[in-house]
């Protein structure tokens, strides 16, 4: 931690902080270099027993987001054989080519894996066949870092956040998986440029007030037993009874839309999110505590989040104060293209409304308010075209059923039907019959 300065901004320390923290956790050049060497191994020796094949990265490594600890996702494209058999094949390659030092084909799980740890540098590693989702996936979600720089700072700090608390697995803990959290992270940064937009102010990425607002918004204010999130068409949310998402036996378990398969919830398996959702409210509370307490009492307000563990005592230190990350993301490992040549087509992600199917549309409600700010309008008090022509239609059939009614009663007074007769004189009283017994 660097010292806090008395009187300084505690969000803008908190800041340079983040900014710190991801200096030290980010991969050195020599990591980097023995991780795409064993990249290269590993390439070299499905070439050997499939030459026609192609490997791909995808996961952390594509997307810029991994960690010290992060494996290596590895797909390998263009074998026909579509049984398990190409992982036994492979891993008796790596074997006896004295590769690894740890090996374990699990074929029984819904992605059948080889999982595997390089004898050189010990670099963990996850290889599967016939997987193009990921690469989908990881470009998706580069595009959105890209889009909004903020991100990666703001998922590096997030991802060791979980991972210190044990709830960044979806398997066997029910945490919060890499994918799903940037989702989340996603979903918080578009619903936060829109009511900037809509409200004309200026985006404020400070990293301390995003990290702040995100535990507060997850930790607080998310109603997960109703609403579900969607990140396609700028971000929205939806209800979740409204797809058939809504557990009764878990109604607090989250819903968000995957964007390459909108029928899939990949929030669903996170089934330990009570806890999660706790650990973000304690991580609000505890924040809000250190900024607002005086300088010399929290010298690193960082600190009341992420503990300084072992893995952080063994990165190399850093000289200077000030934060030196860059938000840019490094280079990719492969081509955006690529990656598909296995399974005859491109990556591909819809981008109008008319590639899109019908089906998948969301229409934003909170563009449409901004564009009818942009134009001048009052949001709120002129609504769609359809709504309004709803609204019309159901005045119209109201005035002819009132009109209706009125020519009924003028045509039943004309003919004297359906008057009441006039009460007459009464007479005796009629004895009521006693019933036999």
């Amino acid at each position: 931690a660097t010292p806090r300065r008395p009187g300084a901004s505690p969000l803008v320390h908190l800041h340079n902080e983040i900014l710190r923290f991801c200096d030290v956790i980010a991969p050195a050049r020599s990591e980097t270099r023995m991780r795409r060497e064993v990249m290269d191994e590993l390439r070299q020796a499905v070439a050997r027993v499939w030459p026609e094949a192609e490997v791909h990265i995808y996961g952390s490594e594509l997307t810029g987001l991994c960690l010290p600890s992060s494996d290596l996702d590895m797909t390998v494209l263009g074998v026909q054989d579509k049984s398990t058999r190409p992982l036994h094949t492979l891993a008796g390659e790596l074997r006896q080519s004295g590769l690894v030092s740890y090996l374990q084909v699990i074929d029984q799980a819904k992605v059948p894996i080889i999982k595997l740890v390089h004898e050189r540098g010990m670099v963990a590693a996850d290889m599967s066949f016939g997987q193009p989702d990921g690469l989908k996936t990881g470009w998706l979600v580069r595009e959105h870092l890209e889009a909004m720089p903020p991100l990666r700072p703001l998922l590096l700090l997030l991802k060791y956040f979980l991972m210190q608390r044990e709830l960044n697995e979806t398997y066997p803990s029910g945490g919060v998986g890499s994918f799903l959290l940037q989702l989340m992270a996603i979903s918080f940064m578009q619903q936060r440029r829109h009511e900037e937009k809509v409200l004309g102010i200026a985006p404020n990425d400070n990293l301390g007030g995003l990290l702040l607002d995100f535990f507060d918004l997850y930790g607080r204010k998310f109603n997960y037993t109703t609403t579900g999130i969607s990140v396609m068409g700028g971000g929205s949310y939806f209800r979740k009874s409204d797809r058939g998402w809504l557990n009764h036996g878990r109604p607090q378990l989250l819903a968000v839309e995957n964007p390459q398969s909108p029928e899939f919830d990949v929030g669903k398996n996170a089934f330990n999110i009570v806890t999660i959702r706790r650990a973000f409210e304690h991580g609000y509370h505890v924040l809000v505590a250190a900024l607002s307490a005086p300088a010399e009492r929290f010298p690193s307000i960082l600190n009341v989040v992420v503990q300084v563990d072992e893995i952080l005592q063994q990165r190399p230190t850093l000289d200077g104060s000030g934060g030196q990350f860059t938000v840019w993301l490094p280079a990719p490992p492969q081509p955006r293209d690529s990656g598909l040549s296995g399974s005859g087509g491109h990556i591909h992600f819809p981008t109008t409304k008319e590639e899109r199917p019908r089906k998948k549309r969301r229409l934003d409600s909170r563009q449409d308010r901004t564009a009818r700010i942009e134009q001048g309008k009052k949001p709120g008090k002129e609504r769609s075209e359809k709504a309004t022509e709803r609204r019309k239609a159901k005045a119209k059939k109201r005035e002819q059923k009132q009109k209706a009614a009125e020519e009924k009663r003028q045509k039943q007074a004309g003919t004297g039907k359906g008057q009441r007769p006039e009460a007459g004189p009464k007479g005796p009283k009629k004895k009521k019959k006693k019933r036999a017994p």
